[in-house]
Protein backbone atom coordinates (compact mmCIF):
# COMPACT_ATOMS: atom_id res chain seq x y z
CA UNK A 1 0.00 0.00 0.00
CA UNK A 2 3.14 2.12 0.99
CA UNK A 3 6.80 2.36 -0.27
CA UNK A 4 9.28 4.37 0.46
CA UNK A 5 12.45 3.16 -1.51
CA UNK A 6 15.79 5.15 -0.64
CA UNK A 7 14.11 7.93 0.65
CA UNK A 8 16.23 10.66 1.17
CA UNK A 9 15.30 14.39 2.66
CA UNK A 10 17.85 17.41 2.44
CA UNK A 11 17.10 20.59 4.27
CA UNK A 12 19.42 23.94 3.13
CA UNK A 13 19.69 25.73 6.20
CA UNK A 14 21.49 28.75 6.83
CA UNK A 15 24.06 26.75 8.39
CA UNK A 16 24.79 24.34 5.42
CA UNK A 17 22.61 21.56 4.62
CA UNK A 18 20.86 18.76 6.98
CA UNK A 19 20.30 15.66 6.55
CA UNK A 20 16.75 14.82 8.12
CA UNK A 21 16.61 10.88 6.40
CA UNK A 22 19.32 8.85 4.92
CA UNK A 23 18.16 6.09 2.72
CA UNK A 24 15.01 5.15 3.98
CA UNK A 25 13.11 1.76 2.34
CA UNK A 26 9.89 0.84 3.74
CA UNK A 27 7.06 -0.81 2.86
CA UNK A 28 3.05 -0.80 4.89
CA UNK A 29 0.81 -3.28 3.54
CA UNK A 30 -2.32 -2.92 3.22
CA UNK A 31 -4.79 -2.44 6.08
CA UNK A 32 -1.95 -2.56 8.52
CA UNK A 33 -1.50 -0.19 11.40
CA UNK A 34 2.02 0.31 10.81
CA UNK A 35 3.88 2.47 13.77
CA UNK A 36 7.36 3.94 13.22
CA UNK A 37 9.13 5.51 16.87
CA UNK A 38 11.99 7.23 17.23
CA UNK A 39 13.29 10.38 19.80
CA UNK A 40 12.38 14.08 18.98
CA UNK A 41 14.61 14.99 15.54
CA UNK A 42 14.87 11.30 14.52
CA UNK A 43 13.12 12.22 11.32
CA UNK A 44 9.49 10.97 11.96
CA UNK A 45 8.03 13.82 11.34
CA UNK A 46 9.75 14.30 7.86
CA UNK A 47 9.30 10.37 6.97
CA UNK A 48 5.45 10.83 7.44
CA UNK A 49 5.25 14.55 5.66
CA UNK A 50 7.04 12.38 2.56
CA UNK A 51 3.78 9.61 2.31
CA UNK A 52 1.52 12.73 1.31
CA UNK A 53 4.19 14.67 -0.16
CA UNK A 54 3.62 17.53 1.92
CA UNK A 55 7.55 17.45 2.07
CA UNK A 56 9.42 15.65 -1.52
CA UNK A 57 12.16 13.88 -1.16
CA UNK A 58 15.67 14.56 -2.16
CA UNK A 59 16.00 11.55 -4.02
CA UNK A 60 14.26 8.29 -4.15
CA UNK A 61 10.70 7.56 -4.33
CA UNK A 62 7.04 7.75 -2.35
CA UNK A 63 4.79 5.25 -3.60
CA UNK A 64 0.82 4.63 -2.24
CA UNK A 65 -1.79 2.56 -3.54
CA UNK A 66 0.50 1.66 -6.84
CA UNK A 67 1.42 5.20 -7.63
CA UNK A 68 4.43 7.12 -7.40
CA UNK A 69 3.47 10.35 -6.22
CA UNK A 70 6.39 12.91 -8.09
CA UNK A 71 5.61 11.50 -11.24
CA UNK A 72 2.11 12.72 -10.80
CA UNK A 73 0.68 16.58 -11.86
CA UNK A 74 -0.23 18.83 -9.24
CA UNK A 75 -4.08 17.96 -10.58
CA UNK A 76 -3.55 14.24 -9.62
CA UNK A 77 -1.24 15.13 -6.30
CA UNK A 78 -4.43 16.89 -4.93
CA UNK A 79 -6.60 13.42 -5.67
CA UNK A 80 -4.37 11.54 -4.58
CA UNK A 81 -4.06 13.28 -1.04
CA UNK A 82 -7.70 12.97 -0.69
CA UNK A 83 -6.88 9.12 -0.29
CA UNK A 84 -4.41 9.57 2.42
CA UNK A 85 -6.10 11.41 6.32
CA UNK A 86 -3.51 12.63 8.70
CA UNK A 87 -4.20 14.02 12.48
CA UNK A 88 -1.78 15.95 14.31
CA UNK A 89 -0.46 16.38 17.81
CA UNK A 90 -1.86 19.24 18.60
CA UNK A 91 -5.60 18.66 16.46
CA UNK A 92 -5.11 21.92 14.41
CA UNK A 93 -8.69 22.79 14.60
CA UNK A 94 -10.52 25.89 13.35
CA UNK A 95 -11.16 27.20 16.37
CA UNK A 96 -14.01 29.65 15.06
CA UNK A 97 -16.13 26.64 13.90
CA UNK A 98 -18.40 23.84 15.57
CA UNK A 99 -17.33 20.43 15.53
CA UNK A 100 -19.93 19.42 12.61
CA UNK A 101 -18.17 22.56 10.69
CA UNK A 102 -14.42 21.20 11.42
CA UNK A 103 -15.32 17.78 9.99
CA UNK A 104 -17.31 19.12 7.26
CA UNK A 105 -14.28 21.47 6.07
CA UNK A 106 -12.59 18.96 3.51
CA UNK A 107 -15.81 18.07 2.05
CA UNK A 108 -16.64 21.62 1.11
CA UNK A 109 -15.02 21.71 -2.41
CA UNK A 110 -16.61 17.90 -3.13
CA UNK A 111 -19.63 18.58 -5.01
CA UNK A 112 -21.70 16.49 -2.65
CA UNK A 113 -25.09 18.49 -1.88
CA UNK A 114 -26.04 20.01 1.69
CA UNK A 115 -28.01 17.22 2.84
CA UNK A 116 -25.19 14.41 1.85
CA UNK A 117 -22.83 16.13 3.41
CA UNK A 118 -24.72 16.45 6.79
CA UNK A 119 -24.94 12.53 6.56
CA UNK A 120 -21.39 12.20 6.23
CA UNK A 121 -21.04 14.44 9.17
CA UNK A 122 -23.56 12.97 11.46
CA UNK A 123 -22.18 9.43 10.36
CA UNK A 124 -18.20 10.33 11.22
CA UNK A 125 -19.43 12.02 14.71
CA UNK A 126 -21.41 8.72 15.41
CA UNK A 127 -17.68 6.57 14.36
CA UNK A 128 -15.99 8.44 16.92
CA UNK A 129 -18.44 9.03 19.63
CA UNK A 130 -19.35 12.58 20.20
CA UNK A 131 -22.86 12.65 19.39
CA UNK A 132 -24.30 15.40 21.36
CA UNK A 133 -20.85 17.49 20.20
CA UNK A 134 -22.17 18.69 17.00
CA UNK A 135 -22.54 21.93 17.59
CA UNK A 136 -20.15 22.97 20.57
CA UNK A 137 -16.74 24.65 19.93
CA UNK A 138 -13.12 23.38 20.05
CA UNK A 139 -12.76 25.15 23.36
CA UNK A 140 -15.57 23.27 24.74
CA UNK A 141 -13.95 20.30 24.65
CA UNK A 142 -11.58 17.75 26.06
CA UNK A 143 -8.35 16.85 24.29
CA UNK A 144 -9.22 13.63 23.67
CA UNK A 145 -12.61 14.41 22.24
CA UNK A 146 -10.64 17.53 20.08
CA UNK A 147 -8.28 14.40 19.00
CA UNK A 148 -11.79 12.56 17.83
CA UNK A 149 -12.72 15.68 16.03
CA UNK A 150 -9.73 15.10 14.15
CA UNK A 151 -9.66 12.05 13.47
CA UNK A 152 -13.39 12.22 12.27
CA UNK A 153 -12.17 15.61 9.52
CA UNK A 154 -9.00 12.68 8.03
CA UNK A 155 -11.73 10.41 7.71
CA UNK A 156 -14.55 12.69 6.00
CA UNK A 157 -13.16 12.02 1.93
CA UNK A 158 -12.70 7.99 2.22
CA UNK A 159 -9.28 7.96 2.43
CA UNK A 160 -6.88 4.73 2.09
CA UNK A 161 -4.39 5.76 4.58
CA UNK A 162 -4.49 7.62 7.58
CA UNK A 163 -1.76 8.89 9.21
CA UNK A 164 -1.08 9.76 12.96
CA UNK A 165 1.54 12.00 13.43
CA UNK A 166 2.51 12.01 17.23
CA UNK A 167 -1.88 11.73 17.71
CA UNK A 168 -1.24 11.08 21.52
CA UNK A 169 1.69 13.00 23.12
CA UNK A 170 -0.61 15.88 24.25
CA UNK A 171 -3.08 13.59 25.76
CA UNK A 172 -2.97 11.40 28.98
CA UNK A 173 -2.68 8.20 29.69
CA UNK A 174 -6.14 6.88 30.03
CA UNK A 175 -7.17 8.81 26.93
CA UNK A 176 -4.39 7.53 25.29
CA UNK A 177 -5.72 4.12 25.43
CA UNK A 178 -9.08 5.50 24.39
CA UNK A 179 -7.84 7.09 21.08
CA UNK A 180 -5.27 4.34 20.33
CA UNK A 181 -8.83 1.78 21.01
CA UNK A 182 -10.65 4.14 18.41
CA UNK A 183 -7.79 4.02 15.69
CA UNK A 184 -7.84 0.06 16.12
CA UNK A 185 -11.93 -0.19 15.75
CA UNK A 186 -11.25 2.19 12.68
CA UNK A 187 -9.02 0.19 11.22
CA UNK A 188 -10.73 -3.23 11.69
CA UNK A 189 -14.11 -1.58 10.39
CA UNK A 190 -12.63 0.55 7.57
CA UNK A 191 -9.55 -1.40 6.44
CA UNK A 192 -8.18 1.42 6.15
CA UNK A 193 -4.20 1.30 6.57
CA UNK A 194 -2.59 3.54 9.57
CA UNK A 195 1.03 4.95 10.04
CA UNK A 196 1.52 5.73 13.18
CA UNK A 197 4.56 7.75 14.66
CA UNK A 198 5.47 7.82 18.20
CA UNK A 199 7.97 8.06 20.84
CA UNK A 200 6.75 6.21 22.93
CA UNK A 201 6.61 2.17 23.02
CA UNK A 202 3.56 1.31 25.19
CA UNK A 203 1.68 3.16 22.24
CA UNK A 204 3.19 1.05 19.40
CA UNK A 205 2.69 -2.07 21.48
CA UNK A 206 -0.88 -1.42 21.93
CA UNK A 207 -2.09 -1.42 18.23
CA UNK A 208 0.74 -1.94 15.86
CA UNK A 209 1.59 -4.92 14.16
CA UNK A 210 4.97 -3.76 12.73
CA UNK A 211 7.03 -1.20 13.75
CA UNK A 212 10.02 0.45 12.32
CA UNK A 213 12.52 2.21 14.83
CA UNK A 214 14.01 5.18 13.53
CA UNK A 215 17.53 7.13 14.79
CA UNK A 216 18.89 10.01 13.06
CA UNK A 217 17.11 9.76 9.75
CA UNK A 218 17.76 6.22 9.31
CA UNK A 219 15.68 3.00 10.01
CA UNK A 220 17.77 0.59 12.45
CA UNK A 221 15.59 -1.59 13.11
CA UNK A 222 11.76 -3.27 11.98
CA UNK A 223 9.46 -6.52 12.31
CA UNK A 224 6.55 -7.72 14.08
CA UNK A 225 5.98 -5.05 17.19
CA UNK A 226 5.97 -8.06 19.44
CA UNK A 227 9.30 -9.77 18.22
CA UNK A 228 11.08 -6.25 18.55
CA UNK A 229 9.49 -5.67 22.17
CA UNK A 230 10.66 -9.26 23.30
CA UNK A 231 14.08 -9.38 21.71
CA UNK A 232 15.14 -5.88 20.56
CA UNK A 233 18.46 -6.05 18.49
CA UNK A 234 19.64 -2.42 18.75
CA UNK A 235 20.31 -0.11 21.49
CA UNK A 236 18.40 2.67 20.76
CA UNK A 237 15.23 -0.30 20.60
CA UNK A 238 16.56 -1.65 24.08
CA UNK A 239 16.23 1.92 25.89
CA UNK A 240 12.62 2.23 24.52
CA UNK A 241 11.57 -1.19 25.38
CA UNK A 242 13.61 -0.71 28.47
CA UNK A 243 11.38 2.57 29.30
CA UNK A 244 7.96 0.65 29.13
CA UNK A 245 9.02 -1.80 31.24
CA UNK A 246 10.29 1.30 33.94
CA UNK A 247 6.75 1.61 33.39
CA UNK A 248 5.26 -1.55 34.45
CA UNK A 249 7.55 -1.63 37.22
CA UNK A 250 6.87 1.55 38.62
CA UNK A 251 2.89 1.74 38.43
CA UNK A 252 0.92 1.82 41.80
CA UNK A 253 -0.45 -1.41 41.26
CA UNK A 254 2.71 -3.06 40.92
CA UNK A 255 4.20 -1.48 44.04
CA UNK A 256 1.35 -2.75 46.09
CA UNK A 257 2.09 -6.23 45.72
CA UNK A 258 5.85 -5.61 45.69
CA UNK A 259 5.30 -4.20 49.43
CA UNK A 260 2.69 -6.80 50.48
CA UNK A 261 5.01 -9.55 49.40
CA UNK A 262 8.39 -7.75 49.22
CA UNK A 263 10.06 -11.96 48.54
CA UNK A 264 7.96 -12.19 45.35
CA UNK A 265 8.88 -11.83 42.01
CA UNK A 266 7.11 -9.93 39.40
CA UNK A 267 6.98 -11.96 36.33
CA UNK A 268 5.70 -10.35 32.39
CA UNK A 269 4.29 -12.87 30.12
CA UNK A 270 3.58 -12.32 27.06
CA UNK A 271 0.91 -14.71 24.64
CA UNK A 272 1.64 -14.36 20.74
CA UNK A 273 -1.64 -15.79 20.26
CA UNK A 274 -0.24 -19.24 18.58
CA UNK A 275 -0.31 -21.27 22.12
CA UNK A 276 -3.22 -21.94 24.53
CA UNK A 277 -3.03 -19.39 27.59
CA UNK A 278 -6.00 -21.57 29.59
CA UNK A 279 -3.06 -24.22 29.01
CA UNK A 280 -0.50 -22.20 30.25
CA UNK A 281 -1.41 -20.54 33.09
CA UNK A 282 -3.35 -24.00 34.10
CA UNK A 283 0.08 -25.25 34.91
CA UNK A 284 1.11 -21.93 36.38
CA UNK A 285 -1.66 -21.28 39.15
CA UNK A 286 -1.87 -25.45 39.66
CA UNK A 287 1.59 -25.44 40.54
CA UNK A 288 1.51 -26.44 45.03
CA UNK A 289 4.94 -25.03 45.29
CA UNK A 290 4.40 -21.46 43.79
CA UNK A 291 1.49 -18.81 44.24
CA UNK A 292 0.67 -16.45 41.50
CA UNK A 293 -1.77 -13.47 41.81
CA UNK A 294 -2.53 -11.38 38.20
CA UNK A 295 -1.48 -7.71 38.79
CA UNK A 296 -2.43 -6.44 35.55
CA UNK A 297 -3.27 -7.78 31.94
CA UNK A 298 -4.00 -7.00 28.64
CA UNK A 299 -5.15 -8.81 25.86
CA UNK A 300 -6.56 -8.78 22.40
CA UNK A 301 -8.11 -11.11 19.63
CA UNK A 302 -5.90 -12.00 16.93
CA UNK A 303 -7.02 -14.65 14.21
CA UNK A 304 -5.00 -17.32 15.53
CA UNK A 305 -5.95 -16.47 19.47
CA UNK A 306 -5.68 -13.82 21.92
CA UNK A 307 -2.16 -12.66 22.29
CA UNK A 308 -1.64 -9.81 24.96
CA UNK A 309 0.55 -9.25 28.60
CA UNK A 310 0.13 -10.32 31.67
CA UNK A 311 1.94 -9.29 35.20
CA UNK A 312 1.97 -11.63 38.05
CA UNK A 313 3.21 -11.54 41.28
CA UNK A 314 4.99 -15.42 42.19
CA UNK A 315 5.40 -16.22 45.48
CA UNK A 316 8.00 -19.27 46.39
CA UNK A 317 11.39 -20.30 46.63
CA UNK A 318 13.67 -18.92 43.85
CA UNK A 319 14.03 -22.57 42.31
CA UNK A 320 10.22 -23.32 42.38
CA UNK A 321 9.98 -20.29 40.62
CA UNK A 322 12.44 -20.63 38.24
CA UNK A 323 11.44 -24.05 37.32
CA UNK A 324 7.55 -22.68 36.88
CA UNK A 325 9.18 -20.08 34.72
CA UNK A 326 10.90 -23.28 32.62
CA UNK A 327 7.73 -25.11 32.36
CA UNK A 328 6.26 -21.85 30.48
CA UNK A 329 9.65 -22.14 27.62
CA UNK A 330 8.58 -25.54 27.56
CA UNK A 331 5.00 -24.33 25.95
CA UNK A 332 6.29 -21.40 23.82
CA UNK A 333 5.53 -19.07 26.20
CA UNK A 334 7.79 -15.83 27.19
CA UNK A 335 8.36 -14.88 30.65
CA UNK A 336 10.68 -12.54 32.33
CA UNK A 337 11.23 -11.65 35.64
CA UNK A 338 11.44 -7.97 36.14
CA UNK A 339 14.06 -6.07 37.98
CA UNK A 340 12.75 -4.90 41.49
Amino acid sequence: MIQLTHARKIYQTSTGPVEALSDVSLKVERGEIFGVIGYSGAGKSTLIRLINLLEKPTSGNIEVDGRVLSDLSEKELRGARKQIGMIFQHFNLLWSRTVAENIAFPLELSGLSREKKRQRVDELIRMVGLEGRASSYPAQLSGGQKQRVGIARALATNPKVLLCDEATSALDPKTTDSILQLLKEINQSLGITIVLITHEMHVIRKICSRVAVLDHGTIVEEGRSEDVFANPQQPITREFVGRTVASAKDSERVQRFRKAFPDGKIVRIRFDGSTSQESALDTLFHDQAIHASIIESEFSPTEIGSKGTLILLIDGSEDDIHAALQSLETKKVKAEVLPS
